[in-house]
């Protein structure tokens, strides 16, 4: 069937794993969804082309994409064409009044797996009712909607930021929070509670003044000029190009303003002077897998731990997330290799093969573990006195294991994001395929793989064994 997926930008990386599903072999839908950020009427009059033709319109539903201008107008002019909906729920939301006559599936807490067969089940039901013609084209075709413009907004005094934020992830929304409130209120950048001031609404008059590609651009240069790690850097830059897109969608800011934000903002990546790393040599890998396998005092069971954890970062790619979720039912055994199963943030489950480095380290830290069985998380605290307790730690426990254990090393300002990149960029170095990189990290498209990686000179195929197993010569 031909798809045609109305979204919020926000929601992209959801959307393009889903999409990809409904493309495979098994669906083979002919799906369309528009990944162009910044548009004009070409862009525009595509869509309403797309929607023309579609056989039906999938709508996800988020908090963003009900608030956007550009999604209302598409489902309006696919309700006005007759064209059948399927509406999805993807996060807690307010249905919109248009959908008020049809069932809405909520989807919210269910697994990609389980949202797809209930998609496929939905699209086999609108497929028989397109053949028996009850979707049939209006007799008088409605006239197409102009593209929504900022003064079809009633614009309100006060955009609440933290209603924003709660769409995202918790780590992202904490990251977040701090930048958009440092951005949004600079004289509170160098005051003593800066790290504990967060701004939770702000005037629409206010965003005006500093939504302009000339402020944003000082302000990254500010901080540049502070001596700001990349990784901050990246982070600031992030939050506030996605809040500026979500203004963008909602109608409080100009089409034109949020293109230059973007390609104005300076280029993080090529100064050479900040001072966080991108990513770690395989020489500082191994520098940082030595202090990590050097006891933390008496607390043997700990180093154990450590290393462990630091070893599945460095050779394997999880974040910090995926660490602190793991149970030991992750870990399986199939066709005599040894496995771990990784679920990602869409519900996408991965299988990685473990390198024997990991698994090594791994077996260490299971003979300390007093439960390293089914649901018991994999990662456990451990007490000051030495005891090891079944409750898992949590993601925040992995950052600081990984700053404390760089610091010994010292090598300064490395994050679980910092490990995680330079397992893509060495695995690449050492001539992992790409495609076999990005299955690892369970990253939805390559480009994510590029931005890892770097600017670095195109080779192919070697093994992942043997640059894992270089870190401990």
């Amino acid at each position: 069937m031909r798809l045609f997926i109305s979204y919020s930008h926000e929601d992209e990386g959801y959307v393009a794993v889903l999409a990809d599903h409904l493309r495979d072999e098994d669906s083979q839908h002919d799906v369309w969804l528009d990944k162009s950020i910044f548009a004009g009427q070409e862009w525009w009059d595509e869509i309403l082309d797309r929607i023309e033709d579609c056989e039906c319109f999938v709508v996800i539903l988020t908090p963003q994409s009900v608030a956007s201008i550009y999604c209302n107008a598409e489902l309006n002019y696919a309700l006005a064409l007759n064209k059948p909906i399927l509406p999805f729920k993807y996060k807690q939301c307010d249905i919109p009044s248009q959908l008020d006559a049809k069932q809405v599936g909520d989807y919210a807490k269910l697994g990609l797996d389980r949202v797809l067969r209930k998609c496929e089940r939905a699209l086999s039901e609108i497929r028989a009712q397109n053949m028996r013609g009850i979707y049939a084209p209006p007799k008088l075709k409605p006239q197409r909607p102009t593209m929504p413009k900022l003064a079809s907004v009633n614009k309100v005094a006060i955009v609440d930021i933290m209603s924003l934020l709660n769409s995202l992830t918790k780590h992202t929304r904490r990251s977040y929070q701090r930048w958009l409130s440092l951005f949004l209120d600079p004289d509170e950048s160098n005051s003593a509670d800066a790290k504990s001031h967060y701004i939770y609404s702000v005037e629409t008059s206010h965003l005006e003044k500093v939504f302009t590609s000339d402020y944003v651009s000082r302000w990254m240069e500010q901080n540049i000029a502070n001596g700001m790690g990349i990784s901050s850097l990246q982070q600031a830059r992030s939050a506030i190009l996605w809040l500026a897109h979500i203004l963008h969608e909602q109608g409080y800011l100009d089409l034109a303003v949020l293109a230059l934000i973007d390609y104005q903002t300076p280029t993080i990546q090529d100064n050479d002077d900040l001072s966080d790393k991108m990513w770690l040599s395989v020489q500082e890998l191994k520098d940082l897998l030595k202090a990590a396998s050097e006891a933390t005092g008496f607390n043997i069971a700990l180093q154990a731990r450590n290393y462990a954890m630091i070893m599945l970062i460095i050779a394997c790619g999880l974040s910090r997330d995926e660490i602190a979720l793991l149970r030991w039912a992750d870990l399986k055994v199939i066709n005599n290799h040894e496995k771990l199963s990784i679920t990602g943030r869409t519900g996408k489950v991965r299988e990685i093969t473990l390198p024997s480095t990991v698994k090594n380290a791994l077996a260490s830290w299971k003979q300390y573990h007093p439960l390293p069985v089914n649901k018991y998380s994999m990662f456990s605290r451990i007490f000051r006195g030495g005891t090891v307790a079944t409750a898992s730690i949590t993601d925040k426990a992995v950052w600081m294991v990984v700053r404390d254990i760089s610091k010994r090393a010292g090598i300064s300002k490395v994050s679980p994001n910092v490990l995680r990149r330079s397992f893509a960029r060495n695995a690449f170095e050492a001539k992992v395929p790409l495609v076999q990189i990005q299955e690892i990290l369970g990253l939805s498209s390559l480009d994510y793989v590029h931005k890892l990686i770097g600017d670095i000179n195109y080779e192919s195929i070697s093994e992942l064994e043997d640059w894992t197993l270089s870190l401990t010569c």
